[in-house]
C-alpha cells in the first residue's frame, strides 16, 4: 500500500515474487520430511498443502486488490513482470517438484496446482529445465495458461539445449504459450528461433 501510494501512478507496481504452497510446505518442514510426509503421513501433507495454497490465494487476491492496473494491464510477478496482461494475471512456481517424484506430483501437487489457478484469470506457472517432468502432467491437466522454463546452466543440472528442445516443442504443440528466461549464446538463440514458433 505504501509503494502503490508512493507510485501515484508515476510508474507500475508489479506483485512480488510468491513461492508456490509446496516450496512454503518444503521451507517449513526441510526437503527430507516434506517428501517423507507424502509415504508416512499423506493426509497430513496433503492438509498442509491445503493451508499453504489457501494463505497463498488470501495473499494474491490481497495484492490484486492493492495493486491498481498500469494502463489498464497487470503484471504476473515474479520472472514473467516483464508480461503484462489485460486480465487479471497471477504467477506459480513450485521449486519442490525437484524433489518429488512424477506420481507424488501428479497425486498431491495437481490439486493444489489447480486450486493456484483460481488466482486469476491468466496463470503462469515457472519452471527449471533440470526439472521438467512436470510438463507433461500440466498439459495433460491444463492447468496453467502459459509455462514459463528457466533454462538453468549448462554443465549443471541441466540438460544442454539439444536435449530441451523436445520438452519445450511439445509445449508449444500442446497450444500453450511458452517463456523462455535464461542465459543462451547467440547460436543457442538462433537454433531456438529456427526450431521454435515465435507465436
Amino acid at each position: 500500500e505504501e509503494l502503490v501510494a508512493f507510485a501515484a501512478n508515476r510508474f507500475p507496481i508489479c506483485p512480488p515474487l510468491l513461492r508456490g504452497p509446496g516450496d512454503c510446505a518444503s521451507a517449513m518442514l526441510g526437503g527430507m520430511p516434506f517428501v517423507m510426509g507424502f509415504h508416512d503421513e499423506p493426509d497430513r501433507a496433503a492438509e498442509l498443502l491445503a493451508r499453504c495454497a489457501r494463505a497463498r490465494l488470501a495473499v494474491i487476491r490481497r495484492l490484486q486488490e492493492v495493486i491498481p492496473p498500469w494502463h489498464g494491464t497487470h503484471a504476473a510477478g515474479g520472472y514473467p513482470s516483464k508480461m503484462w496482461c489485460r486480465r487479471t494475471v497471477a504467477y506459480n512456481q513450485e521449486d519442490c517438484a525437484a524433489l518429488l517424484s512424477p506420481d507424488l506430483y501428479r497425486e498431491f501437487m495437481l490439486p493444489i496446482e489447480r486450486e493456484m489457478c483460481r488466482a486469476a484469470e491468466v496463470n503462469f506457472v515457472h519452471l527449471h529445465s533440470s526439472c521438467l517432468y512436470p510438463v507433461d502432467i500440466l498439459l495433460e491437466n491444463r492447468c496453467y495458461d502459459v509455462l514459463e522454463i528457466n533454462i538453468d546452466h549448462p554443465g549443471g543440472s541441466s540438460p544442454d539445449l539439444p536435449d530441451l528442445l523436445p520438452a519445450l516443442k511439445k509445449i508449444q504443440a500442446g497450444r500453450r504459450p511458452l517463456l523462455l528466461w535464461g542465459e543462451l549464446t547467440p547460436d543457442e538463440w538462433g537454433r531456438l528461433r529456427k526450431e521454435l514458433s515465435p507465436v
